[in-house]
């Protein structure tokens, strides 16, 4: 499918039933910048710029900072129908946040750390929407290596249909080898955004997602003269906005591929079945490691071909067994979260 480019000033168009639109900007705190004239110079153009992406369906924020800009966000915003999520950095006023339509979307749950929010988001359908939000360390690279580790293996944790990792990574991800592993061990892809995004004219700001989002529309990019001279009317931070829309695409799951066993003896093959059941019972520590003991009596019982054999195969099942159980309770709980997700009728009856 052919990308579209939006223009950037120009409202962001909204998203289609089956499509899912995300904006992150670093909002520039007022207490890096202009102090106590937040409110008289900056804040109206910031709301100003603010409406062109009141039609998203998550809107992500770093520097948002409390008792200046946050509660104003806050207040603009659920106005146009957002709900928040607000990092808790424990007493530390500069803080990311992830705001959502409340209309489409349901918080499910939040993690805070001190660089990163994560939040699962409810679509009506039951599925779940992971969102990272990130604000990296700006001067050490191996800092945001380790903030960013961290961060993606309490998402691994998580079962979550369509994950989007998005902010300011203070680095830029089309040359930074270290973070793109990071993300793509976890399945994430850096969404083809283009230009620099920051006034040192740098790429600073990324979105990206795991292979169920597929990217349609995101910004133009930002010329020289809109980079020129950061913040000011036309762009109120030192950072310009990266958004995207994505089309939602169905989850698809494959069957394990098995180990033949043709080439196993009949005979023995039902044996170490029959025994392997028996490991199907092992419930405390004493029995599993007795079930263990039987299991390599029994290979050591063949020769070193068989052996392998058996083992491999025994590996394949177990393998395969796991993912159709893992399978099983991500549909369960798509299913229960959409009767959770739909409207209580039988109050009015």
């Amino acid at each position: 499918m052919k990308l579209e480019w939006w223009p950037r000033c120009q409202p962001w168009a909204m998203a289609k039933e089956g499509d899912l639109s995300v904006m992150s900007w670093n909002l520039l705190a007022p207490s890096k910048a202009e102090g106590a004239a937040f409110h008289l110079k900056r804040l109206p153009a910031l709301l100003e710029v603010l409406d062109l992406y009141t039609s998203c369906d998550i809107l992500c924020f770093q520097e948002l900072e409390v008792g200046a800009s946050l509660e104003l966000v806050q207040s603009f915003l659920e106005e146009k129908g957002f709900d928040a999520a607000i990092q808790d950095r424990e007493g530390y006023h500069i803080v990311n946040a992830t705001f959502f339509r409340r209309a489409r979307l349901r918080l499910s749950w939040i993690i805070s750390r001190s660089r990163i929010l994560l939040t699962g988001l409810l679509l009506p359908s039951g599925h779940e929407i992971l969102v990272m939000n990130v604000h990296l360390d700006a001067q050490r690279p191996e800092y945001r290596i380790s903030q960013l580790t961290k961060a993606l293996q309490k998402m691994s944790m998580v079962r979550s249909t369509y994950q989007v990792v998005c902010g300011d990574f203070n680095a830029d991800l089309a040359s930074d080898v270290a973070l793109c592993d990071l993300l793509s061990e976890q399945g994430l892809f850096r969404t083809p955004t283009r230009g620099r995004t920051h006034s040192l004219r740098l790429a600073l700001d990324h979105l990206c997602s795991n292979e169920t989002l597929m990217p349609v529309r995101l910004l133009c990019p930002a010329s020289s003269q809109q980079l020129e001279g950061l913040p000011k009317q036309e762009c109120p931070s030192d950072h310009l906005p990266v958004a995207a829309t994505y089309q939602i695409l169905a989850k698809t799951w494959h069957y394990p591929r098995l180990m033949e066993d043709a080439s196993l003896p009949p005979e023995l093959l039902v044996e170490w079945s029959e025994l392997l059941m028996l490991g199907l019972c092992s419930s405390t520590k004493h029995q599993r490691k007795q079930q263990r003991r039987l299991e390599d009596a029994f290979l050591s019982s063949t020769d070193r071909c068989c052996s392998e054999a058996l083992s491999r195969w025994r590996d394949t099942r177990q393998q395969a067994a796991k993912a159709l159980c893992r399978h099983a309770v991500d549909q369960a709980l798509v299913n229960v979260r959409a009767i959770a997700m739909k409207p209580n009728t039988s109050a009015g009856a």
